[in-house]
């Protein structure tokens, strides 16, 4: 017993060295559980840039019994249609919802609302439960299925149509296609029609249940963001009045990318600020200033961010790297993950294939976005890459041009984002580095930093990946042939000749 006491101990020594703090974690669990819930109630009577959203839902919500009915009576799922309403924290899912349910026709064409918000845990008792409560039911104190759902059937019984609102539905452990079908088999044992709106971040959420309409929510226009941004900001005055203030408005505006909740937050934030204060959220990280106020939009989306495995959120994190707007292959960062071991092998599936199942989970979050010119590569909204940069917090650095630079002791992954007139990437103290990107093809042919590079290699004994896809090299150093621990090297210049040294590394 003594020696099993004695090994235990020493455990704890690669955890103080590692730097591991499991209360941080613990708070990341917390932080989950204490999300904030939703209800019917609007919070916003006015909405920008819309229209057409809505109209769309309540066209669903509207929509002909008489089609409904021509479809036959057999099936069970006849009177049961589900929209889900899918796009990234902050897009406006919860208000497009709060807006159709309010609306005065569709109070007219239903007979019996409920609103539920779902949040992270598929519980189908205590939704079955909260379903009650909005239908003005009481539980009786109640904890089984069957004398709940007992109960909501006889509420149901003759009340004609019902709208039912599933606000922020969450992938999760008990979300299945069975936990779903037992939540909505009183709604399928009745002759009236039920509509079921489903507000969600994850489309494979929404994809999961039958008689499906996904409905993927976009990005706002530039002018509608701007006049979001112009509502809050200026909020009991007159822009006109403030011409200096709607000149950095606008660039302002256009850097919140199209989402709602960060140009209100912002809008918000510099109501009461003048000119100086304007143009240093402008000039600033925007986003880094603005993560401890109240409802920012980095908050929420760190949120999505907690929820993911600690696989993918090793993954995510290294993304921030990249630069913003970069356009990622989807192999190429598979095989960076990879090489750092974020990806784990099993019997059952090639490691390329967990990674290409990291991607579409990342996808159908929102995490990545689809690069309109090619569906197969990925693009990272601006919102997201400020969440990897936050969640990745010294980890990972990238600097800009070619300045030298000292990076700080606890870096382990540096990227270089190359100048037109970059003259070379002198990096002092690398030892520590895992990773040292240049990916940026766009300046080959005028980023010299071969001969500096070179001298670094020795020193960075730890290397994993080495991308030089931005580097015009005329040779491969013999001083790579160190690099004992390199798993990934990526060159884009033309090399005729390789050094005898390279066939030891393979």
């Amino acid at each position: 017993m003594e020696d099993i006491v004695s090994r235990f101990m020493k455990i704890k020594k690669p955890e103080q060295a590692l730097k591991l703090d499991y209360r941080k974690e613990q708070m990341h669990d917390e932080t989950i559980s204490a999300r904030g819930t939703t209800s019917s109630i609007i919070e916003e009577p006015r909405i920008l840039g819309r229209d057409e959203e809505l109209a769309k839902i309540k066209q669903f919500l509207l929509s002909s019994d008489d089609a409904e009915e021509s479809r036959g009576s057999d099936d069970m799922d006849d009177h049961v249609s589900v929209m889900g309403i899918v796009g990234m924290g902050g897009l406006g899912k919860t208000t497009l919802a709060q807006l159709a349910y309010n609306d005065a026709r569709v109070n007219k064409h239903f007979q019996l609302k409920s609103w539920v918000c779902v949040s992270e845990d598929f519980d189908v008792v205590w939704l079955t439960k909260a379903m009650l409560q909005s239908l003005n039911v009481e539980d009786s104190g109640l904890s089984e299925l069957d004398p709940l759902q007992r109960k909501l059937l006889q509420k149901l019984k003759g009340q004609g149509r019902l709208l039912l609102v599933l606000d922020d539905v969450w992938e999760a452990d008990n979300l299945n296609i069975h936990s779903w079908n037992v939540l909505i088999a009183p709604l399928r044992n009745r002759s009236a029609d039920t509509k079921i709106i489903m507000t969600t971040r994850s489309r494979k959420v929404s994809e999961m249940v039958s008689r499906n309409s996904t409905y993927d929510l976009a990005f706002l226009s530039d002018e509608d963001t701007l006049n979001l941004f112009m509502l809050h900001a200026f909020e009991g005055r007159d822009p006109n009045l403030y011409q200096n203030l709607v000149a950095i408005g606008k660039e302002i505006a256009r850097k919140c990318g199209g989402v709602p909740l960060a140009a209100k937050t912002l809008g918000g934030l510099l109501r009461t600020k003048d000119a100086e204060e304007w143009n240093k959220i402008l000039e600033s990280e925007v986003w880094n200033a603005t993560i401890n106020q109240e409802g920012s939009i980095i908050p929420i989306l760190r949120l999505s961010y907690l929820h993911l495995s600690a696989p993918l959120k090793r993954c995510f994190r290294y993304c921030s790297l990249f630069a913003k707007d970069y356009v990622f292959d989807r192999n190429r960062i598979i095989h960076m993950w990879m090489a750092h071991g974020y990806i784990k092998a099993n019997r059952r599936e090639l490691m390329e294939d967990i990674g290409q199942r990291y991607i579409d989970n990342l996808l159908s979050r929102s995490f990545f976005q689809k690069y309109p010119r090619n569906p197969k590569r990925l693009q990272m909204h601006d919102l997201m890459h400020d969440l990897a940069r936050c969640a990745s917090g010294h980890e990972c650095y990238s600097m800009e041009g070619g300045n030298s630079c000292l990076i700080p002791s606890h870096v382990r992954h540096l990227s270089t984002f190359p100048t037109s007139d970059s003259r070379g990437t002198i990096i002092s103290e690398p030892k520590s580095l895992r990773s040292f990107l240049s990916p940026y093809e766009k300046f080959v042919g005028k980023v010299f930093v071969h001969e500096t590079l070179s001298n670094s290699y020795p020193r960075m004994e730890h290397l994993r990946v080495l991308d030089l896809g931005g580097v015009w090299l005329y040779r491969l150093p013999e001083s790579i042939a160190r690099l004992k621990h390199l798993h990934y090297l990526r060159i884009s210049s033309i090399i005729k000749k390789l050094p005898e040294c390279v066939g030891s590394m393979i």
